[in-house]
């Protein structure tokens, strides 16, 4: 617990970086096969379903939910790293930022489904669509998947 504690002001300062801090990289393996098998998202498809997901929409009640016990506690300093995350979630919900980046929202609320999502779809590393420069086996498109993932927590 102590250690996630010492890792919030760091989530906090990359969430508030003015920089879009959106990787390419959505997911891979390790170690990378040679040539790896290339999975591709639409990050502006994605980040659209996302914001209207039930599933962001909790994560959302629950970071404010979370600022507000550590407020209550007399936690200080958590409830400032918290209420920095939970700007930084409402301007995702709310369309203030630039698309980029609410990718590092999506990938944490979605980082469960990465993995089934690659090997269903038998990829090594997920990346953002046209960002992929090298030698591949294959490059196919995921998006869907991830489509469907968020459809699947509303249901």
């Amino acid at each position: 617990m102590r250690r996630w504690l010492l890792l919030l002001p760091l989530l906090a300062a990359c969430v508030t970086e003015a920089a879009p801090l959106a990787p390419a990289v959505w997911y891979s393996v390790a170690p990378m096969p040679n040539p790896p098998r290339v999975g591709t998202v639409d990050r502006d498809r994605v980040i659209e379903a996302f914001r209207k997901s039930q599933v962001f929409h909790e994560y959302c009640a629950a970071t404010t939910r979370e600022r507000e016990r550590a407020e209550k506690r007399g936690d200080q300093r958590g409830a400032a790293v918290l209420g920095v995350q939970e700007k930084s979630v409402l301007a995702v919900r709310d369309g203030e930022n630039d698309p980029a980046r609410a990718v590092p929202v999506v990938l944490i609320v979605l980082d469960r489904v990465l993995p089934q999502i690659a090997v269903t779809h038998a990829v090594d590393i997920i990346v953002d669509e046209g960002s992929w420069k090298g030698e591949a086996k294959n490059v196919i498109d995921v998006t869907d998947a991830f489509l469907k993932e968020l459809v699947a927590d509303e249901g």
